[in-house]
């Protein structure tokens, strides 16, 4: 039963695009391009943002930046910038990670991806969907948020694994190489405040979201994808084109 509901979770992935999450701390640093730990990355637009329509990527959102710090035993800390977004609105900060995107073949290349589509359901990538952290409802300007993801110890799939930082994890191991991993960013689109809804809508991958049905009762809705609403979330912006394609 378990590994059937896997199953299901990783193909509803698959076909949408890229929890309850720790508010995350705040990553404030001037960038250093000097380390090989940084990178800084564009995020673009998806056309048909509403999620009805073909997965394709659009023009690059100005002045937008997904900037990434790595660190051998504590994981990431990850910044994004970008304008654009609906007021008022709650979004959520998502990561495609693909442990070891030697054993890819599904990417396209720009910006360096080597991992895609594809991939997600290949075992030997070790791919997961977790949370960035920081989400929050924004205001009208540019907007940033900030987030902290410490590396898993143990695979987060293991049925005794207790750990915290795996509640946020609702596909995958966790995040098992942060020097290594290749590392899809993505924002998602709760919508305006929902009835006892808010934190789940800054927190949760469906938190505020209609459900997603495959002939029958919906897909999302435990297991850490949190509770659903009645807005159609949507994932307008992202770094890497194949990232639209996976969830």
């Amino acid at each position: 039963m378990e590994g059937g509901k896997a199953f299901i979770a990783a193909a509803v992935l698959v076909a949408l695009f890229p929890v309850n999450s720790v508010q995350a701390d705040h990553v404030d640093r001037p960038p250093d391009e000097s380390l090989p730990l940084y990178e800084s990355l564009p995020l673009f637009w998806r056309i048909d943002s509403d999620g009805q329509g073909p997965l394709e990527v659009g023009s690059e959102v100005a002045g937008s930046s997904a900037e990434i710090w790595r660190h051998e035993e504590d994981g990431i800390e990850i910044k994004v910038t970008t304008s654009g977004l609906h007021g008022g609105h709650a979004y959520t900060v998502w990561l495609v990670v693909f442990n070891h995107p030697e054993a890819c073949s599904g990417g396209e290349g720009l910006q360096g991806t080597r991992c895609g589509r594809s991939d997600v359901l290949d075992p030997a990538t070790r791919a997961s969907l977790m949370s960035g952290r920081g989400g929050k409802f924004v205001g009208e300007s540019e907007t940033s948020f900030a987030g902290i993801r410490p590396t898993n110890p143990s695979p987060c799939t293991s049925p005794i694994v207790l750990d915290s930082r795996c509640f946020d994890v609702p596909f995958g191991p966790g995040l098992e190489d942060a020097l290594g991993a290749e590392i899809h960013v993505f924002l998602r689109d709760h919508g305006h405040p929902q009835f006892l809804l808010t934190n789940d809508q800054r927190m949760m991958f469906n938190g505020g979201c209609q459900p997603v049905t495959s002939e029958g009762p919906p897909i999302y809705g435990d297991g850490g994808w949190g509770r659903p609403g009645s807005y159609p979330c949507s994932n307008p912006q992202g770094t890497h084109p194949d990232a639209f394609s996976v969830l």
